[in-house]
């Protein structure tokens, strides 16, 4: 049985999330606590309904816990 997570990050300029350093963090965050990477994807979305940006989606499992939801 596992658990999930997903999340979605806006990525890119001036070196926000969209960093390496930054992205190499949350891996290896989520990593520590047990999360493995199962996919990923990104897509150009409309920022502000006119700036073209891109946002990227994480999907997480691990397996689940006896004190787990």
């Amino acid at each position: 049985m596992y658990e999930y997570l997903v999340e979605s990050r806006w990525v890119g300029w001036l070196g926000g999330y969209g960093s390496e350093n930054a992205v190499a963090r949350e891996l290896n965050t989520r990593g520590a606590e047990g999360w493995r990477l199962v996919r990923s994807e990104s897509a150009r979305c409309l920022w502000w309904w006119w700036l073209p940006r891109v946002k990227v989606l994480l999907i997480w499992e691990r397996p689940k816990t006896a004190s787990g939801p």
